[in-house]
């Protein structure tokens, strides 16, 4: 098996998905490296093997066998194992049959079907009853016609669209493996049961989302509600105290924005920059009415020119290089009045902005070479500057000071007012400055875009 390995530590073994390769976890292999040894496989038939489809040696149980012999010819013992959809089945079946090689499982909206003892959920009315559209993705590949096929399954587990929204990068990922899903369609993979289920041994999470697509969720949530695998128990103690206190190791938080308005919603975003500066992690606020979608990948951020900004810069640009997004950077509260002086240009607020940005930046376009970045400067005040800012965005960054009771009024009124996802990043100065003094700027109105 062709395999990839990043970092030193305790074994992680990641399994992709369906129609993916080793190079799905690509965006995930420098910061779960920091702390294992992980490790990417391409499983049997998958890029960068090539496949034309013929053969009876594509199935689950194969693939399973493939992974736990993978897994002892690593020499360390048992694994943290992760799976990803069709990566997801594999990992529950080497974790059901060879218990020895799993020390963690870890199942990431993984695909399957479900048998009566599982009660599965009906089929969502947005799946057609009675096609076999896999089936006939799979004949469009025969056929020659790649992208028609790969179209028609994206769409189908993903929703409309779902193929278009697609980058390039992923799109050529999916063809080199295009052949693959011919012996997916004929494999005959046996069903989840709740006595599989246990049978697992190894501590094991569910990972799945509020919307997820239906073809997942139907599977996943039945999964998760048996009560089969062990939890980390109740939270005891006040609720934003216990999740701060499960999250000192924590890489990132994702909590719900109610609809509530006026004084709750104060008191709500409030909890969030709470949880941000003691967990020490970046606290993503979901709005309840937000609508994801996978055209939303782009990603703003804003800077005030201080050190604050250090972290929340270090968050925008790791997400959206994953997300293989556009960067939005916005620095506000500039002044209004002689935005521009033709007798002296290099005097201007707006050079002086320009350049400080430039400066700021550059620790880290250098480092993501591939982030498109556009830069704003606006004399709006910040959270307005960011507000307007965040209609065509996925995702606004700001940054919060660390502590008990963090006072950020920016971060608190992008969180409350944005219709979009916030990342509340928390600066810490001991780790963040160390040299990098960033310049402030005062406050403005005018809107300046440069590029």
């Amino acid at each position: 098996m062709a395999y990839v390995e990043q970092g030193s530590g305790a074994p992680l073994v990641l399994l992709h998905g369906a129609m993916c390769d080793l190079r799905y976890w690509t965006s995930q292999m420098e910061t779960l490296g920091r702390q294992y040894r992980t490790i990417a496989p391409s499983l049997r038939h998958f890029w960068p093997e090539w496949w034309d489809g013929v053969g009876d040696d594509f199935t689950i149980q194969q693939h399973t066998e493939d992974v736990a012999a993978f897994v002892a010819a690593l020499g360390t013992g048992p694994v943290h194992l992760v799976g990803h959809s069709r990566g997801g089945h594999v990992a529950f079946r080497v974790a059901q049959h060879f218990p020895d090689r799993v020390r963690a499982l870890i199942l990431a909206e993984p695909g399957g079907e479900l048998d009566a003892t599982l009660a599965p959920e009906p089929p969502h009315p947005g799946i057609p009853i009675g096609i076999d559209t896999f089936g006939e993705a799979a004949e469009r590949i025969r056929q020659g016609e790649i992208d028609g096929g790969l179209a028609l399954f994206m769409d189908t587990v993903g929703g409309p669209g779902a193929w278009k929204a697609l980058t390039e990068r992923s799109r050529e990922t999916m063809r080199d493996n295009a052949y693959t899903l011919l012996g997916q369609v004929r494999e005959q993979r046996p069903p989840f049961s709740r006595a599989d289920a246990e049978a697992i041994r190894a501590s094991t999470l569910l990972v799945g989302a509020e919307r997820s697509p239906p073809t997942y969720a139907r599977c996943y949530r039945p999964m998760g509600s048996t009560g089969t695998w062990k939890s980390t128990g109740p939270m005891r103690a006040a609720r934003s105290d216990a999740v701060a206190t499960r999250l000192n190791d924590g890489r990132m938080l994702v909590v719900r924005r109610s609809r509530s308005r006026g004084a709750q919603r104060l008191v709500n975003t409030q909890v969030s920059l709470t949880l941000a500066g003691r967990a020490g992690c970046p606290v993503v606020v979901v709005p309840a009415t937000w609508k994801p979608s996978l055209l939303d990948r782009k990603v703003a951020v804003g800077i005030d020119g201080t050190a604050l900004c250090t972290e929340a810069l270090e968050f925008a640009f790791g997400i959206a290089a994953g997300r293989e997004a556009d960067l939005v950077v916005v620095h506000a509260g500039l002044p209004a009045e002689h935005a521009f002086n033709d007798g002296d240009p290099d005097h201007t607020w707006i050079s002086r902005a320009d350049h400080m940005l430039s400066e700021t930046l550059a620790r880290w376009t250098s480092r993501f070479p591939a982030v498109k970045v556009t830069r704003f400067l606006s004399s709006r005040q910040p959270a307005a500057a960011l507000v307007r800012e965040s209609v065509d965005v996925g995702l606004v960054v700001v940054g919060a000071h660390a502590g008990p009771l963090p006072i950020d009024p920016v971060a608190r009124r992008s969180v409350a007012a944005m219709t979009c996802p916030v990342a509340v990043v928390p600066h810490h100065p001991a780790t963040a400055e160390r040299g990098h003094e960033l310049h402030s700027s005062r406050h403005s109105d005018a809107v300046v875009p440069t590029y």
